[in-house]
């Protein structure tokens, strides 16, 4: 028993003081230490990396379920801190990005000299185009003020037109007038002297004597409309009558 005693490694000596089941299987673990070892090279040999995780689990102090803790608890911390360097590492290099971006220089591109051609003919066309377009503009002014002219000279025309319209009216009010006035000259009368169906001879007053016919023409009579020779009557257009006097037979 003494001798499997000085064989153990220190690892396999170190013990918590609360573990109760670990000094009570002490005696039992180092007799059957020689076994599982053996099986455990056996193990390795067929298995390979499991055999040695299962080897290494298999030591006293992972069965400690507070060396466990301990364990896990420094893995935790290390993690930590590694992920407090690198938040610190990654920090300074995004400030200096962002400082990079603000100093980069900003380059103005030159403008091209066929650009800037373009823009001096739109720029003579442009003012072309306006001084047509103020051309256009005065001549638009002037037919304006030759429109109102004319239409000035329209409206006194309309009124010179009226004027001579009232007097063209008084002129023949006048006339009528002077008509009414004169005195009216001695009415023609003719008789008839003899007449057949279709034909007859009238006389005037004034001795002159007429021949006439169905459409002839009498003076201040009118134009002859019918002849009754039965009757001894001529009519005419005017109404007037042609007859036998009182002192013919």
């Amino acid at each position: 028993m003494t001798d499997d005693q000085k064989k153990v490694s220190p690892d396999d000596e170190y013990q918590f003081p609360q573990d109760e089941y670990a000094s009570a299987d002490s005696g039992s673990e180092s007799q059957t230490e020689s076994d599982e070892s053996g099986s455990a090279e056996t193990v390795e040999k067929k298995t390979g990396f499991p055999g040695f995780l299962s080897h290494f689990s298999a030591l006293p102090i992972f069965k400690n379920k507070r060396a466990w803790i301990v364990i896990a608890a420094v893995i935790l911390i290390i993690i930590f801190i590694r992920v407090l360097d690198t938040g610190k590492k990654t920090q300074p290099i995004s400030q200096q990005s962002v400082v990079s971006q603000q100093q980069a220089p900003v380059t103005i591109q030159q403008p091209d000299n066929a650009v800037l051609g373009s823009l001096d003919a739109l720029k003579a066309h442009s003012s072309r185009t306006e001084a047509q377009i103020n051309e256009l503009h005065s001549q638009v002014t002037s037919l304006q003020n030759t429109v109102s002219e004319t239409q000035s000279e329209n409206q006194q025309l309309q009124q010179k037109l009226v004027a001579l319209e009232s007097q063209i009216s008084g002129i023949s009010e006048t006339l009528q007038r002077v008509i009414t006035k004169m005195p009216k000259g001695k009415r023609l009368v003719y008789h008839l002297r003899a007449v057949l169906p279709d034909r007859a001879w009238v006389t005037s007053g004034n001795g002159e004597t007429l021949t006439v016919t169905v459409g002839d023409r009498v003076p201040e009579y009118g134009v002859v409309s019918s002849i009754n020779a039965e009757q001894g009557i001529i009519e005419t257009s005017s109404g007037r009558k042609i007859q036998y006097g009182p002192n013919d037979y």
